[in-house]
């Protein structure tokens, strides 16, 4: 079987700058225990505001969701970007294989955790995607999130030209 490269275009003009990066002369290291019982957005935001976190790189370790909600990308049918978020699917009891997030400030000047993962439920495939942090439940006994806040620049969800979707860029 032969594959056959794609390339797939933006709709807006490209970015003169394609990579855009910080580097942090300093991040606190932090491993955090996200309880049962509270959602993955709550679980992250609150314990780490607490200490003065506000933007970060987080990695969840394996473990359960009670429930979970999560999309994938799918063709924008608006066409007004080549990718948009699928309706939301949503899963019982599931495994966190892994899982990599973002703590940001959204478009609205409140906290956004972007995060994307890798489920399995029981007897079941692996499905991976954008969770919907606000919609996933964490499970007993909890989980463990290593988490490196950086310090000396912010991540900030923004409009991006080319893309034509709101990305998380530092500032």
């Amino acid at each position: 079987m032969t594959a056959t490269a794609r390339r797939l275009q933006q709709p807006g003009p490209p970015a003169a700058l394609r990579i855009n990066a910080r580097h942090a002369a300093q991040a606190r290291h932090v491993r955090l225990h996200l309880p049962a019982g509270a959602s993955l957005f709550d679980a992250l935001v609150q314990p780490l505001a607490r200490i003065g976190i506000r933007h970060a790189s987080v990695t969840l370790l394996g473990g359960w969701l009670e429930r979970a909600q999560y999309c994938v990308s799918v063709p924008d049918p608006a066409g007004q970007a080549l990718l948009t978020h699928g309706a939301p699917l949503s899963t019982g009891r599931v495994g966190l294989v892994t899982a990599n997030a973002t703590l940001a400030t959204g478009v609205d000047g409140r906290p956004l955790v972007h995060c994307h993962a890798v489920l399995q439920a029981p007897d079941a495939p692996l499905v991976g995607g954008h969770l919907l942090t606000p919609h996933c439940l964490v499970a007993a006994p909890g989980l463990v999130a290593r988490v490196a806040g950086f310090e000396g620049f912010e991540l900030r969800a923004a409009f991006d030209p080319e893309t034509r979707l709101p990305l998380v860029q530092p500032a």
